[in-house]
């Protein structure tokens, strides 16, 4: 999840820190992009990785 209102890049900033650095770390489903507030139309979004997390700790 990264948040669209610090920097335009910040979700690549964030995917290539987490790919470079947090060897043992799972990333989980899509981005999901905020800027200040969650809008309605991104909750399906929220939702979703919601689920994956869950279903990660299932398995």
């Amino acid at each position: 999840m990264e948040n669209g209102s610090w920097a335009c890049k910040s979700g690549d900033l964030m995917t290539k820190f987490l790919e470079e650095q947090m060897k043992n770390m799972t990333v989980l489903g899509g981005r999901v992009s905020l800027a200040s507030t969650l809008p309605n139309s991104k909750e399906a979004e929220v939702d979703a990785l919601a689920d994956a997390i869950i279903e990660s700790l299932n398995a």
